[in-house]
């Protein structure tokens, strides 16, 4: 307890910032794997858990092509096992809908998989440290005992009807994110305009909504209370009831212990350090679950709320003038919206070399907008609180502040779909190095700290905020390099030349969110900020599933489409339609790709072999784009999911030698497929595919020095060619394997 006394404020500080410093340190840690769980990984195993947290039952595709996804709904929870040796917590992933509410136990068959190797660049944005078990139907998760705790549940949904009542549609995953923390229905959609706007800390609970409640209440108990100690205590039974309520994340968790502690110390009489609180909190999180040090939400909430308590209230001495009891209410109000924006400057600035570092993107219109956000985040939470506390009284009451509710969270939507189009608001792609955001936080509390002269902060505070628009400008100058993304059944080509990215396909058969989950991360990883042009090789979704998504988060110079392609039904009803729908909105121009078509992009020559503008098709395939690439003497050559025929026009007509193949549509078998690969004797074959045509593979026959690599293996492939033309390729999950090709006698003709 002695931690959390004002008299130990060197000793809360130490600790608070030597937990804040070991949480940033902390990479992805491997967790320590029970023997049980290695002997059964990758086998088909039974596991039975109580069902804990909440069970989310959505479409497997949430993104643009929604409506080309006929699987029935998924259904995601997680189970805590009972085992001789150890309790552990597996995150279950069932293919249908399952009846079941936390607190049950069930009994549920598939296949265990624990964290992988990262597949592509930029993995580690989507994917959790977790164990998951993958449950093909939904027969095979059975419940056998139902849950006898069901007052959390029912408090949920009575507080989620009363919360609802008079709202669209369109604002249901606003009220549900901002009240209960839940991520459901239109989650993507408002979540990408509040982080666009700068806004995304409103609409994930955190210390700020908790903050905004306790201080309604406390306004509420003070007007109606008399005793210090009654009001305090009901402060807390509120905040606590609230952290119950709601999706228990590290933010909240974070707040709730601060609040009951700040509260214990006010009844017991005790003044208490804010960051000997948030030691305790960070503390009590850690003791645990120790890996949360290494998530975002552990290092943004700790680390954001330190810097508050560190430099807030040395930053508003110093840049306001010291407070005037005589002062009129003018003044008062102007003095409260200037305190309000250097709470939002100071917690930006401690925040954005993280969000730059974790998420390769920053949104500077968020220190304009916090103001005018968080105002509107407070009406609606007091609004909230009013329909819970006086809904259930009459359904003229309900209806009444409903519609307030409902209005104020349209304005809340508004003010951030307003924000995300601000030119420059919202600047993406951003990839520092890795050693940069230790001297620009370094630099952020310096600023706050060592100036004493409000002259010289008000100065110097451009120079502050001009580091955390370095990265920016900061380019990873290479030479030519493809990376081959592994996508499952689809393909995804990024080549690189310098500062300058092109696109061949974005397309998954089993991952129709691939755009977002995969290829955007994976693009921004690699410092890709603007794309000269996307090519799609033809419109089906295992090749442009992901390209709305792509051309909706890059500038793109142009689009190329085949006339086979535009002429197609795709083109009105099919997945191209949305695809030219996207294009059209971001303004990006659409050409035709036909053979014979040339450019340059850095080092490297891009020709269109195929296909010829007066081919006849009966199918989508047998048009596919056909690519070949010169560079540093190299040839390279990429075939879409080209047909039998056209790898028989291909073979004729083609004399030169080709050192990098992809193979016809995803490595699939064919005489024609095995000919074009003995007469051409590649040094290497790149499949991209998925695991069920890899686990058949009918490929034995291969020339003697032409190796190949499959993503479904192999990870992402990356594929470079040095000035001297020797040859690099690796993949993402077998490092070691890499092959190196020296350079060639006597170059390729281009």
């Amino acid at each position: 307890m002695s931690l959390i006394l004002k008299r130990n404020r060197l000793l809360a500080s130490a600790a608070a910032v030597a937990l804040a410093t070991c949480g940033l340190a902390v990479g992805d840690p491997e967790e320590a794997r029970s023997p049980w769980l290695i002997q059964q990984e990758g086998d088909l195993v039974r596991v039975q858990g109580r069902l804990i947290g909440s069970v989310v039952r959505a479409k497997r595709t949430r993104g643009a092509m929604q409506q080309f996804d006929y699987r029935e709904m998924s259904t995601r929870f997680t189970i805590r096992t009972v085992n001789p040796e150890r309790d552990m917590d597996i995150s279950v992933r069932v293919d249908g809908v399952v009846n079941a509410v936390p607190g049950d136990l069930v009994t549920c068959t598939g296949w265990l998989r624990s964290s992988r190797p990262r597949d592509n660049p930029g993995d580690h944005t989507q994917r959790s440290a977790e164990t998951t078990l993958f449950v093909p139907k939904a027969d095979m998760c059975t419940r056998v005992e139902s849950s006898h705790i069901s007052l959390h549940k029912e408090a949920r949904t009575a507080v989620t009807n009363l919360l609802l009542a008079g709202v669209a549609k369109q604002n249901v995953s606003l009220i549900h994110a901002v009240f209960l923390g839940n991520r459901d229905g239109d989650w993507i959609g408002v979540s990408r305009s509040f982080r666009r706007s700068g806004l995304a800390h409103l609409l994930a609970i955190s210390g700020l909504h908790i903050a905004i409640v306790a201080s309604i209440i406390g306004l509420v108990a003070t007007a109606t209370l008399r005793g210090v100690r009654s009001r305090v205590v009901l402060v807390l039974v509120v905040v606590l009831a609230q952290v119950w309520i709601v999706v228990p994340r590290i933010p909240v968790i974070r707040a709730g212990v601060v609040v009951a502690l700040l509260c214990s110390g006010r009844i017991l009489g005790q003044r208490v350090s804010g960051m000997g609180l948030l030691s305790l909190a960070a503390i009590a999180i850690l003791a645990a679950d120790s890996t949360a040090a290494s998530t975002a939400g552990f290092q943004l909430s700790f680390t954001v709320v330190l810097g508050l308590c560190l430099l807030y209230p040395r930053v508003r001495w110093r840049l306001l003038a010291p407070d005037d009891d005589a002062a009129g209410p003018w003044t008062m109000f102007m003095r409260g919206l200037a305190s309000m924006w250097l709470v939002g400057l100071t917690a930006w600035m401690v925040a954005a070399p993280l969000v730059i570092q974790r998420f390769g993107s920053l949104a500077p219109i968020g220190i304009v907008l916090n103001v005018p956000a968080t105002a509107l985040l407070a009406v609606l939470l007091c609004l909230g609180c009013l329909q819970i506390t006086f809904g259930w009284i009459d359904q003229t009451i309900t209806l009444i502040i409903g519609a307030t509710v409902n209005a104020t969270a349209t304005a809340l939507r508004g003010l951030a779909e307003f924000g995300s189009t601000i030119p420059l608001g919202f600047i993406p792609n951003i990839e520092p190095p890795p050693w940069w955001w230790l001297p620009t936080m370094g630099w952020v509390v310096w600023w706050g700290l060592a100036l004493r002269h409000r002259v010289r902060m008000w100065c110097c505070l451009p120079l502050v905020i001009l580091p955390l628009l370095m990265p920016i400008l900061y380019t990873d100058q290479e030479g030519f390099r493809m990376d081959t993304l592994a996508v499952g059944h689809g393909t995804c080509h990024v080549i690189r030349s310098g500062n300058r990215a092109f696109l061949i396909d974005a397309g998954s058969k089993s991952n129709l969110d691939v755009g977002l989950n995969t290829v955007v991360p994976a693009l921004r990883k690699l410092g890709v900020r603007r794309l000269d042009a996307i090519l799609l090789t033809h419109a089906d979704l295992d090749h442009c599933a992901g390209l709305v998504d792509v051309l909706h988060q890059f500038p793109v110079g142009q689009l190329l489409v085949s006339p086979q392609a535009m002429a197609s039904s795709s083109t009105r009803d099919g997945p191209l339609s949305l695809v030219l729908a996207a294009a059209a909105t971001n303004r990006v121009g659409v050409n035709e790709a036909v053979a014979g078509r040339s450019w340059r992009m850095g080092c490297v020559k891009i020709t269109i072999i195929a296909p010829r503008r007066d081919l006849a098709t009966t199918s989508s395939n047998a048009a596919s784009v056909v690519t070949s690439m010169q560079v540093h003497g190299r040839t390279i050559m990429l075939t879409g999911d080209l047909d039998e025929a056209g790898i028989d026009h291909l073979r004729s007509t083609w004399r030169f030698p080709v050192d990098v193949l992809e193979m016809p549509h995803h490595g699939q078998w064919s005489a024609s497929a095995e000919s074009l690969v003995h007469q051409w004797k590649p040094l290497v074959l790149l499949q991209s595919t998925g695991a069920a045509r890899s686990s058949r593979d009918p490929w034995i026959n291969l020339p003697a020095n032409t190796e190949r690599l499959v993503t479904a293996i192999d990870g992402a492939i990356c594929t470079s060619v040095a000035e001297n033309g020797a040859i690099s390729v690796t993949g993402t999950l077998l490092p070691g394997r890499t092959i190196i090709i020296p350079p060639p006698l006597q170059p390729s003709v281009e």
